[in-house]
């Protein structure tokens, strides 16, 4: 089945890759990467390859040999998966678990028709948030704190 997209996931994710890439202009301690960044990082099955919607690497994890080609082959310390309209909840639960076995440190779930991030910890941890919750970024990005309606702001002049 191939997987449907939406404007609105794609625009949830940039605002988020937004933020972030403002967080790392003051504290460069890393990069984020968008839906062309590919992940091969599973040692249950060398083959497998992930695109995050946004995903984040702390500095001097990446090997330099792989900055210009290829899958990498380290796991990022962040991923964001931003619901899109056929996700379903199996296809979902099965990638977080996927990515907190490759030492994934922090994952974040954002559901653009539900305006909710699920974040998901590599301890298993999961804390819900809602619009008028902030979202820290725990010890993976120290000091980030926004709150969670600035993740949806596109949806919100979409619908104005």
């Amino acid at each position: 089945m191939k997987r449907e997209v939406s404007y609105l996931s794609s625009l949830v994710a940039a605002a988020i890759t937004h933020l972030l890439m403002k967080y790392l202009d003051e504290n460069p301690i890393g990069t984020v990467t968008g839906p062309d960044a590919s992940f091969q990082c599973f040692e249950d099955d060398a083959t497998k390859i992930r695109r995050p919607d946004v995903a984040f690497l702390s500095r001097g994890r990446l090997p330099a040999s792989q900055l210009e080609r290829g899958h990498v082959t380290v796991a990022p310390d962040l991923v964001i998966e931003v619901i899109s309209p056929n996700d379903s909840f199996f296809e979902v639960n099965k990638k977080i678990q996927e990515y907190v076995r490759a030492g994934v440190r922090l994952i974040w779930i954002v559901d653009p028709e539900n305006l909710t991030v699920s974040v998901h910890r590599s301890d298993r941890t999961v804390t819900e948030i809602t619009l008028t919750d902030e979202i820290s970024g725990e010890d993976v990005l120290p000091g980030f704190l926004c709150r969670a309606s600035g993740f949806f702001q596109p949806v919100e002049i979409l619908k104005s």
